[in-house]
């Protein structure tokens, strides 16, 4: 069943990974406004930023996740935040494991945990030695190369 917005039908998992997204963006913005000015707060640049990819990448793709880089920093070359987007891609990957890699690979916090999600939970990370601070989105859902083998092997039988 589809949700009517105007005349263009939208899946509802689309609306609904939608809605998420802006709530977790206004809960940030909120979280933003603590540091007295945009000036005070630290900024990603994107070199600083591939650098720490490099290290978090291999290290999550061992847990069984696939990450990827979005947002300003890299359209832009320099932002607020770090936007990360993880996808399981190996049964037994954990969100509370990503989590924690991610922590111990930036050196930071987590500061803020969206679970009402259904299909994603957004977390928020700061680093604890200047303040940067890393969005991740965490999918959930049966993502990788063996469920997806399973269901073309079913649509196909």
């Amino acid at each position: 069943m589809a949700i009517l917005e105007g005349q263009q039908e939208i899946d509802p998992s689309v609306a609904g990974v939608a809605r998420e997204r802006s709530m977790f963006a206004k809960r940030m913005a909120a979280m933003l406004k603590a540091w007295p000015t945009r000036a005070d707060h630290p900024r990603w640049e994107l070199t600083d930023a591939i650098t720490q990819y490099r290290k978090l990448h291999p290290v999550l793709s061992k847990a069984g996740w696939l990450v990827a880089m979005t947002g300003s920093v890299v359209r832009e070359g320099e932002g607020q935040d770090l936007d990360l987007i993880l996808v399981p891609w190996r049964v037994g990957a954990t969100k509370d494991e990503a989590i924690l890699l991610i922590e111990r690979e930036f050196h930071a916090e987590c500061v803020s945990r969206d679970r009402s999600g259904i299909l994603v939970e957004e977390v928020g990370f700061c680093t604890k030695q200047l303040g940067l601070l890393v969005d991740a989105v965490i999918c959930s859902g049966r993502c990788g190369p063996r469920f997806l083998r399973d269901e073309t092997t079913r649509q196909k039988g």
